[in-house]
């Protein structure tokens, strides 16, 4: 699920992992959570927009993988082995 998030894959696969029972609260070694890579990638993909002016359609998915991770359980109050959320 983690890599999932991490590196944005196909958008189907979220929901079939979702389906099979992933653990939306599986954490890396730095403690990072699919949520906090979810919200990462939003977040560069909107500074891109800020930018350039361009949409980046990727900005999209990132948005809506946020919304299914919390809408399955993911806790938004988590946080990585340093404390941050």
């Amino acid at each position: 699920m983690k890599a999932a998030a991490r590196w944005r894959l196909d958008s189907g696969i979220v929901p079939l992992l979702l389906d099979r029972g992933a653990n939306v609260e599986e954490k890396d070694r730095r403690g990072w959570t699919p949520l906090m890579f979810a919200i990462d990638q939003s977040a560069h993909k909107c500074v891109y927009l800020a930018r350039t002016g361009k949409h980046c359609e990727r900005c999209l998915d990132a948005s809506e993988l946020v919304e299914l991770l919390l809408h399955n359980g993911s806790d938004i109050e988590a946080t990585t082995i340093n404390g941050t959320t």
